[in-house]
């Protein structure tokens, strides 16, 4: 049965590549939530997008640091790339939108949680400190 999940995890993610690219071509991959299970490795789309926002700060990529808020990205006010990233899960707490809290008995091992915003910033210029990650 392994073998089975894995094939439709690799179509999945190969089909959803495809409106990964017509975003790009149609320069709104950044405007519309960014769902990382659809990506083979999320860590280079953060990396990439990490890169983009050095080039527009004209800043050195080692000077950023990454900003999250939890709602929509009008909280990331100094950020020139922020990206609303959903389908976010959670395991061994729930999320009340706020805080963590303890499970129940009766929760589920995973459970979803609301849209997260992210950009990179310059270091030390974050915003609402009490909203992050």
């Amino acid at each position: 049965a392994a073998p089975i999940h894995w094939l439709r995890s690799l179509v999945s993610k190969t089909l959803a590549l495809g409106g990964w690219v017509e975003r790009c071509q149609n320069s709104t991959l950044l405007s519309s939530p960014a769902d990382l299970s659809e990506l083979f490795n999320p860590s280079v789309f953060l990396n990439a997008l990490r890169q983009e926002s050095a080039r527009r700060l004209n800043l050195p990529i080692n000077s950023l640091e990454i900003e999250s808020h939890w709602g929509p990205s009008s909280g990331l006010s100094q950020a020139k790339c922020p990206v609303t990233i959903e389908g976010l899960t959670i395991e061994g707490a729930l999320f009340d939108g706020h805080k963590l809290v303890e499970c129940s008995r009766d929760s589920p091992s995973n459970s979803s949680i609301s849209n997260c915003s992210v950009a990179w910033v310059p270091a030390g210029k974050g915003g609402n400190k009490d909203n992050q990650l």
